[in-house]
């Protein structure tokens, strides 16, 4: 908020624009989504359908829940790995962004395997915790 509040005021009071500003402010809300990925999931706060296993009895509503969790926890093994994948290449070729501040890219590239680590692990934790116990 602060940069952005800094770019505004740079650009209509004192008629000189930051060059860096909106691509800072993207590179922090990488780093703010991917980072709070693993603790929306924790406090059970992602998107989810769960009219359905809402609905199933006892063994079938925990098996449901432990499908869901093994599909979220396929997706973070996949993320990591391509995220990984990524973050090593840009490295390794030198990737920088085409803006005039030139950011290595793998820095703001590595919010997603770390993103994907930390929901990796709480869903670890959901899965190894009885279904009403604390994460």
């Amino acid at each position: 908020m602060i940069i952005t509040a800094y770019s505004v005021t740079s650009r209509y009071v004192f008629n000189s624009p930051s060059i860096y500003a909106l691509e800072i402010s993207i590179y922090f809300l990488i780093a703010c989504t991917w980072g709070a990925v693993g603790w929306i999931h924790k406090i059970d706060r992602h998107v989810s359908v769960d009219f359905f296993i809402l609905k199933l009895p006892g063994f079938w509503g925990s098996s449901a829940r432990i499908v869901s969790e093994l599909a979220v926890l396929t997706f973070c093994t996949m993320l990591i790995f391509a995220g990984t994948d990524k973050v090593i290449e840009s490295f390794e070729k030198s990737y920088r962004s085409t803006s005039l501040l030139e950011m290595p890219l793998w820095i703001p590239y590595a919010a997603m395997p770390i993103g994907g680590f930390l929901l990796a692990t709480v869903t670890i934790a959901r899965l190894t915790t009885k279904s009403g116990e604390e994460v």
